[in-house]
């Protein structure tokens, strides 16, 4: 245990801050910016000021969820930024004070003038003012605007210079701000629709411009922190009569002045941050003892002004917000200037005429939420004022009746659908209640949030109670209790906490559904607030004797609760529960806490895989308990009455099994009942008591004939096999499964479970009649057989589902998945469940009732059922009952697909050809070999069925093991599922991977037909609407044909060379991850070949013995393919090739090259990975009993992903029933880093006579992929990765003459193969036509010609051909393109019969009936043909385009004179 929380410290540190220690770096780099840079606003530019403020602001914002941490260096940050702004005051006071004179006397001497004026006097400010050093104090106000949000106002305040001087200062500018403001909205309105024609104004207003725009973004921060320091220099112990100011006009002047500016911005209804403060600087004058001399002066006119304020808007929240701050901060001398004001305001029912007005206030709508919450905690403190001082009583005429009507509103509001307001009305009822504790009424309340007075009036339960109640009035009385205990009330504790404990249990266990909707984790949420509140409220001795029980109900919420704030809520309040008490006096304190910490229960995977286990394993023998000493009598409720013999007792695996059944499985969402199944997988052994006498009787609608003595009362009577809930019943089976996997626990502690009677169901409202009948105890309850015991009874489970027919309506597939994990558990438990032949039977008939089915998830989870059970209850034997059957079925199988009029869906063909390949494994060496040749013919047939043949004429009949010699054998498609195509491949695979050991005459013809459809399936190019398809075919069979030489079933040199332009078509596929996936297969076979041949000395890689099942996984599961290989491949040594015999094959240089690529490519890897989490996969799937070489039921097997590492629990997606989350990160082959390791490893096969063929067909699709063009699109980008590298590549040949002309031949060749294609291979012909004509654009574009006239002719008469013969628009558009290169490049200029022959057809195209292809011609030829060459015909050429309407519908005649001109500018003979 220590070592485990050792670990957990040093993942803690990488994961997150944790302490202090851990800011302090970050803070005194915080006060070095501060010091070094912030407080030099007057020697810093604008921008690069904004760019240190902006640095700031990044670095303070992380300390938002732990503001706490700053608090020891609140001096050294807000002291120098304040002192600032002071300075920039202080320096500037003349100018303010003198403009404040100017606009009083123009005030005085003109009181109706023009507002323009003003405005003009305030903005000669700015040009007094300094404007860098303005705009860097407005940057540096938004650093103590967030030093004040993540801190509070009040505390940053009090770091602020508290000179008398500074008083009038700061009241100037706020003033002048705020007129400048207000004129300047006046002034907009007044003379929206006037010019002005003054050249000074006109130049007045640009020089102004960029402060306004600062006015608008930060100046609002700056008076906010001036209102802020205002808040604080208001309390100056000075009399604002007695102030020495030679600007004091008249009496009271200043005090005025400051009301000029508060009074307004009070009386906004609207809410803002300023607004407020200004709210508390007014609450604050109130405090001052000269406030009420003052507001009483005959020269205060803003006394009228708030009561008029206060009578025409009666809901304002600005108001609202004062009056809050008045009652909390000002004595009651000033509070009583304004209490009948307050009453009428608040709606106080304080006479017969109010109280009737007000009788309803709890339904009036207010405007908004905000205000209601206000005036509830207006109305709270007034009360709270009230009962602590007698001098504001005589205000009211009956104070007992407002109290009670006072609680009975927040009662109300405490049922709230508001979230707002039901926190609100909690806090103001713990408060009032907090004053007047012991009173009667005080005890009424809480008797009504307990609902004690409810119990003893209706004779009920008060669970029943609980029940009846909706989630928001839960929610209203968990806060409100809550808060009263933190409150620490005394009378309060002392007699409600055994009530608070019962409603406590209920809240902690809450759920409530609105279709796919919780609502249940804020009640959850809530009861851990109070777990927090009791920890803090209550002594320690007091709730010590219930600490036990509070902490076994809240620790399955910290591990087990769905939504993240839920275990993290639960996780703070058992942390300070824990500690408040004591570590050493709570069973396991320190060790739970340990475990169960933030960041471990942040991740839900790790939560419900890691946490539940280690906290289940503790136990009371445990000597290693961190800090906890485990008193002698603590001792759990023992379940189940077989448990005496045990030395130890597990109790925490005991509650969280429990809560897991009662709340988790019942979830909606599969991936929580999936997380549970195996969390529960992982806890019965430490349970397994309570999991098979308690939770298996239960799930299974079945009891024992053994009474253990546990309430179950409370568990959902639903959740069993036969419920009507879809939900339930899945999860009932998943459970059953768990448990059966589990089973041998008690058979090895000698308990005979599985031989114990089941006792009768009786008849109830949640159980089936039907269900009843089928049992053979319903037909004599007093005799129970012996023949019926639990084995005999989960056996029969699957058959008793079928029989009630719940496979059917909604939620019918959940339940078959269910029941065929189920039957995956039963299959392998042979040593408990005992198997008879019409099970096996009825099984199989369910399992291939499940391949049929239509549903993909359903179909494999139905092939991992048939190969478990076959694996695991067939007898291998030729006469065994068993093995007959699936003969028969195996035959069945391949007569459907045989057929030439198959009537099968094709989702369920897709499951039967699978399906086969689950089987062979099983019996081949048990069938005859008549049924393997029709095996193979019929995946054959499958995977041929409707296949393009390109052209009868040309290398239509491929021999086997010959290499390719045409275009035609590369190009292979078909319009027949891919999916079936897909599943034939993996099972040609598994048949040849599993006969290479028996002795049948047909072996070799299979590998040979097999070897060939699996190089086909490498050049697949069947496309569909959903793109390219053909790379699934592409992928598996790739990764077939290495697992398959891999194990030596290949072992013919021959056959490599039919492999290697498979590979090398796929290296230079468009795919990333395909290109990754056939470099590092072809270097796996490269090695193995040589490996076997002896050639290398140092055989450092020992790979892992896999099968065909890994492709298995690899494809139907989604595991990634790097996951495998690259624990190995990262630890290659570097192979010694100077010792390679052959050094300059072919076969050789491919190896090295793949080698240095992978070499390239694991560098990035590495950086990603660690050396743990590779050596934790290499583990895993290193080790002899390889969990992916024991069958295709692995995945379905929920106990078997305990087997599975920490490090892929991030791939583990269990929305999708365990299947693993493909990587979003694939490896760029051909990034910056690493291209030009791949342009010199593999470019130079592009002119190996042998693969270019096949190069050249898979650059012409990468080409096409990379530079698509659009309809509005001019040209080609050449400079795309691909593009770049192979011009240069080519360029720098030493042979390039040899080399353009072996490529253009080849090109030829392929184009006019797909110029004379069959009409079936029309649209897969259109597609690659014209990625070859991508192809020639981009050689043409980086003026790479073939040097033989003959094959440039031979590519420009096809291209005409194809030209004449199609109407695709793209098609045409490329060609075009490619004609303008053969028509102007000074290449082809030397051939005159070949550019004259190029400009014809050009010519035809600028002339096109259509609009788009005269369009797009014309504009390539602009666009690009300048670059080709220069003449005076190609500018008169270019001319005649730029003046011609290309876009315009012309008649015949208008487009042959438009041909007749170009041809001539062309200088064509007509």
């Amino acid at each position: 245990m220590t070592k485990l929380c050792e670990e957990d410290e040093v993942n803690r540190e990488i994961l997150s801050y944790s302490n202090e220690n851990d800011y302090l770096s970050d803070i005194n780099n915080l006060i070095d910016l501060i010091h070094g840079k912030l407080v030099f606003y007057k020697e810093v530019e604008c921008n690069e000021y904004k760019k240190i403020t902006k640095n700031f602001l990044r670095r303070i914002d992380k300390y938002q969820e732990q503001p706490y941490v700053l608090d020891t260096y609140l001096e050294k940050i807000c002291y120098p930024l304040s002192n600032c702004i002071a300075e920039f005051l202080e320096n500037n006071s003349l100018v303010l004070h003198n403009t404040v004179l100017s606009i009083n006397k123009h005030q005085e001497e003109n009181i109706n003038s023009n507002s323009q004026q003003r405005l003009r006097i305030t903005e000669d400010l700015d040009l007094n003012i300094d404007r860098r050093h303005q705009k860097n104090i407005l940057r540096l106000s938004d650093c103590i605007y967030n030093l004040c949000k993540i801190r509070g106002p009040k505390v940053i305040s009090l770091y602020f210079p508290s000179n008398v001087n500074f008083l009038e200062v700061v009241i100037d500018y706020i003033s002048l701000r705020e007129k400048y403001q207000l004129n300047l909205e006046c002034n907009h309105e007044s003379n929206s629709n006037l010019v002005l024609d003054s050249s000074t104004d006109l130049n007045y207003n640009e020089e102004f411009e960029d402060l306004n725009s600062l006015d608008d973004q930060d100046n609002w921060h700056f008076i906010y922190v001036l209102y802020v320091w205002l808040s604080t220099l208001v309390l100056i112990p000075f009399s604002f009569e007695v102030l020495d100011s030679k600007y004091m006009l008249k009496e009271s002047h200043l005090f005025l002045r400051i009301l000029e500016n508060v009074i307004p911005k009070i009386l906004e209804n609207k809410y803002c941050i300023t607004n407020e403060a200004a709210s508390i600087v007014f609450a604050k004058i109130t405090c001052r003892t000269d406030f009420i001399l003052l507001w009483k002066n005959a020269n205060n006119k803003f006394s009228i002004l708030l009561s008029k304020g206060m009578d025409e808007t009666p809901d304002s929240l600005g108001i609202l917000i004062w009056m809050k701050y008045l009652i909390k901060l000002a004595p009651i001398e000033s509070i009583e200037i304004f209490i009948d004001q307050i009453i009428k305001y608040l709606n106080i029912p304080n006479n017969l005429e109010s109280s009737q007005n007000s009788q309803n206030l709890h339904d009036i709508i207010y405007n908004s939420y905000k205000s209601t919450s206000c005036r509830t905690i207006c109305i709270t403190r007034l009360i709270i004022r009230c009962i602590q001082n007698d001098v504001l009583l005589k205000h009211f005429t009956d104070f007992e009746n407002i109290l009670n009507w006072t609680l009975d509103f927040l009662l109300e509001q405490n049922k709230s659908e508001n979230n707002l307001l039901r926190h609100t009305s909690s806090k103001c009822i713990a408060k009032i209640l907090n004053v007047i504790q012991g009173n009667n009424r005080a005890k009424e309340i809480l008797n009504d949030i307990l609902m004690l007075k409810k119990e003893k009036e209706e004779n009920l339960e008060r669970i029943e109670i609980f029940k009846k109640l909706s989630p928001n009035e839960l929610e209203g009385k968990c806060l409100t209790i809550a808060e009263l205990l933190r409150s620490r009330l005394t009378f309060f504790f002392e007699h409600y906490l055994p009530e608070i404990l019962e409603f406590l249990q209920y809240c902690l266990n809450y759920e409530y559904w609105i279709g796919n909707r919780s609502f249940g984790v804020q009640i959850r949420d809530s009861a851990c607030y109070i777990i927090w509140s009791l920890a803090r409220g209550v002594p320690p001795k007091v709730l010590k004797p219930y600490s036990n029980k509070i902490i076994s109900s809240i620790i399955p919420l910290t591990v087990f609760d769905s939504q993240i704030n839920g275990r993290r809520s639960s996780c703070a309040a058992l942390q300070e529960l824990i500690g408040r008490i004591g570590g050493e006096n709570v069973p396991f304190g320190i060790s739970i806490v340990t475990i169960a910490d933030f960041f471990s229960i942040s991740s839900i995977k790790s939560s419900f895989l890691e946490v539940s286990t280690r906290i289940g394993s503790l136990d009371t023998t445990n000597n290693d308990d961190l800090g906890s000493q485990v008193l002698p009598n603590y001792n759990f409720k023992k379940y189940g009455n077989l448990e005496e013999s045990e030395n130890s007792i597990y109790p925490f695996a005991t509650i969280l099994s429990d809560y897991l059944v009662q709340n988790v499985f019942i979830h909606p969402n599969i991936k929580f009942r999936l997380l549970s199944a195996i969390a529960l997988s992982k806890l019965a052994p430490y349970c397994h008591h309570f999991c098979f006498f308690n939770i298996l009787p239960h799930v299974s609608k079945s009891s024992i004939s053994q009474n253990n003595g546990v309430d179950l009362s409370s568990w959902n009577k639903d959740l069993n096999i036969f419920s009507s809930n879809s939900i339930f019943r899945h999860s009932s089976l998943l459970i059953i499964s768990v448990l059966i996997s589990k089973g041998k626990i008690l058979k090895s502690k000698g308990i005979t479970f599985w031989d114990l009677f089941v006792k009768p169901i009786q008849k109830d409202e949640n159980t089936r009649n039907s269900f009843i009948k089928e049992t053979p105890i319903s037909k004599n309850s007093n005799l129970i057989p012996a023949e019926f015991t639990w084995s005999d009874y989960i056996r029969n489970i699957p058959i008793l589902i079928e029989r009630e027919r719940l496979y059917r309506g909604k939620g019918g597939d959940l339940t078959r998945k269910g029941v065929l994990n189920l039957i995956v558990s039963l299959s392998k438990s042979t040593e408990i469940i005992q198997f008879k032949k019409a099970t096996f039977s009825r099984f199989l008939q369910t399992i291939c009732e499940s391949i049929r089915h239509l549903s993909f998830s359903i179909q494999i989870s139905g092939c991992s059922a048939l190969d478990a059970i076959i694996k695991w209850r067939m007898t291998k034997s030729k006469d065994s009952p068993e093995f007959l059957e699936i003969k028969k079925l195996l035959t069945d199988f391949v007569q459907t697909l045989s057929s030439d009029t198959i009537d099968i869906h094709i989702m369920a063909l897709r499951g039967i050809i699978l399906s086969i390949g689950i089987i062979f494994p099983h019996v081949v060496n048990l069938i005859e070999e008549t049924l393997i040749n029709d095996i193979v013919n019929c995946l054959f047939g499958i995977f041929n069925k409707d296949k393009i043949i390109l052209n009868n004429d040309e290398g239509a009949n491929n021999i086997l093991n010959e290499p390719i010699t045409s275009f035609n054998e590369l190009i292979f498609s078909s319009k027949y599922d891919v999916e079936c195509r897909r599943n034939s491949i993996w099972s040609l695979g598994v048949i040849c991977y599993c006969i290479i050991g028996t002795e049948i005459s047909s072996k070799n013809m299979i590998l040979d037909l097999c070897h060939n459809t699996l190089v086909q399936g490498c050049f697949d190019y069947s496309t569909d609407k959903r793109g390219d398809v053909g790379s699934w075919i592409r992928e598996l069979s790739m990764e077939t044909i290495a697992c398959l030489y891999y194990n030596n079933v290949f072992i013919d040199d021959s056959k490599y060379e039919k492999i290697l332009p498979a590979f090398v078509f796929n290296i230079f596929n468009y795919s990333d991850k395909l290109r990754v996936k056939a470099i590092l297969l072809l270097w796996k076979i490269l090695y193995l070949h040589f490996t076997n041949s002896d050639s290398i000395e140092d055989n450092s890689i020992e790979y892992t013995n896999i099968n065909m099942y890994w492709i298995y996984y690899r494809i139907f599961h989604g595991i990634p393919f790097e996951l495998f290989e690259i624990c190995q491949i990262k630890e290659m040594k570097e192979t010694k090739l100077e010792n390679l015999c052959k050094k300059n094959s072919l076969k050789y240089r491919l190896f090295e090259s793949c080698q240095l690529i992978l070499y390239d490519v694991l560098k990035d890897y590495a950086l990603v990975h660690s050396k743990n989490y590779i050596d934790e996969l290499k583990t895993f799937f290193g080790t002899k009993s390889n969990p992916f070489n024991l069958g295709c039921y692995y995945f379905d097997m929920l106990d078997s992903i305990e087997k599975v590492p920490h490090s892929l629990y991030p791939y583990l997606d269990f929305e999708n029933q365990f299947l693993f989350c493909l990587s979003n990160r694939n490896f760029q082959i051909l990034s910056n880093s690493s291209t030009n390791i791949f342009k010199n490893c593999l470019f130079p096969f592009i002119l190996e006579e042998k693969l270019q063929r096949s190069a050249l067909l898979g650059l012409t699709n990468w080409i096409s992929h990379s530079s698509s063009m659009s309809s509005s699109s001019s040209s080609i980008n050449p400079y795309q990765a691909i593009n770049y590298e192979l011009n240069v590549f080519l360029k720098s040949t030493s042979d390039f003459s040899a080399a353009t002309v072996s490529i253009f031949y080849n090109i030829e060749k392929l184009l006019r193969l797909l110029s004379t294609c069959n009409q079936d291979a029309a649209f897969l012909c259109g597609c690659m036509t014209l990625h070859v004509l991508q192809f020639i654009l981009v050689l043409l574009t980086w003026e790479i010609f073939p040097q033989e006239k003959a094959v440039m002719r031979g590519i420009l008469t096809t291209i005409l051909q194809v030209l004449g013969n199609t109407k695709d628009f793209q098609i045409i558009k490329i060609s075009s393109a490619v004609l303008v290169h053969f028509s102007f490049s000074i290449q082809v200029s030397e051939d005159d019969e070949l550019a004259q022959k190029a400009m014809e057809s050009l010519s035809d195209l600028v002339s096109h009936q259509y609009p788009n292809i005269r369009a797009y011609t014309t504009d390539y030829i602009y666009n690009n043909v300048c670059h080709i060459q220069s003449s005076k015909k190609i500018e008169s050429i270019l001319e005649y385009i730029r003046e011609t309407n290309w876009t315009q519908s012309y008649s015949k005649e208008e487009l042959e004179k438009i041909k007749t001109q170009f041809r001539d500018l062309c200088q064509l003979e007509n």
